[in-house]
């Protein structure tokens, strides 16, 4: 998000995407929100539930500088809510952009090299793996990947504004899967066995599939509808949608 990088080669791609989905676990969107030291008064005796989602907002002002909007909604049930007040020397609807990244500036990597250098180099990633069922080893040998989705054009290229005079820029956001099935099983769980799950490990449960089917509505609803700001159908100039994994 920071103007600092956005002219760089590595990442001149991004230059023209307007929204960027994360789908992640609680513990990253816990760890965010105590990142933006915002994580008390958002969730002061919770958890982020299923598809909990918390939205970044970038804005251009009137002005010509730039200002943070976030909200968040934690249960499957709820919507969106403005809690950019939550956030640090924040008390209004827009936050200024230099007072939403302060909190976090001690987390920017100030020279990447000298990171990477210090990682031993012997050092080999090592990436967990879900075990597979046999339906969905069944389900990926019937998958045609040639096949696509012909998709329509719907807001592209609609100027997005607010009422007075802002205007949006992008937007970011993380959110929690839905209900899934156990990742793996207990050995000494005799009555939790591959069969119990025929959808397979890891998978959204029929439930999960309802609450992230409300989360895209509400989305839509925001985004599309309300605001006009993406296309009514997925649109690779304009979204990137990154699958961020977490083991603890």
């Amino acid at each position: 998000m920071d103007s600092a990088y956005a002219n760089k080669n590595d990442c001149s791609w991004m230059s023209k995407l307007k929204y960027y989905a994360y789908s992640s676990h609680w513990a990253t969107i816990d760890a965010l929100l105590t990142a933006l030291e915002a994580r008390d008064k958002i969730l002061p005796v919770s958890l982020p539930g299923f598809t909990a989602t918390f939205v970044i907002e970038l804005w251009k002002t009137d002005a010509g500088g730039f200002s943070i909007r976030a909200r968040y909604r934690d249960n499957p049930g709820d919507k969106f809510r403005n809690v950019t007040s939550s956030l640090p020397n924040c008390n209004a609807d827009f936050c200024p952009y230099d007072e939403f990244k302060k909190p976090v500036k001690k987390y920017y990597v100030n020279d990447i090299v000298k990171l990477c250098n210090d990682v031993p180099a012997d050092w080999k990633s090592t990436p967990k793996k879900a075990p597979e069922t046999t339906k969905q080893v069944a389900d990926e040998n019937r998958t045609n990947p040639k096949l696509r989705v012909k998709r329509d054009v719907g807001n592209a290229g609609k100027k997005t504004e607010a009422q007075n005079g802002e205007q949006l820029i992008f937007i970011q956001a993380f959110w929690r899967h839905g209900d899934r099935t156990p990742t793996g099983l207990c050995p000494n769980d005799k009555a939790n066995v591959e069969s119990t799950w025929p959808e397979g490990f890891g998978q959204l449960t029929p439930v999960g599939m309802k609450q992230q089917r409300r989360l895209g509505s509400l989305i839509y609803k925001k985004y599309v509808d309300e605001l006009k700001f993406v296309d009514g159908t997925y649109n690779a100039h304009q979204v990137s949608i990154v699958h961020c994994i977490i083991f603890l």
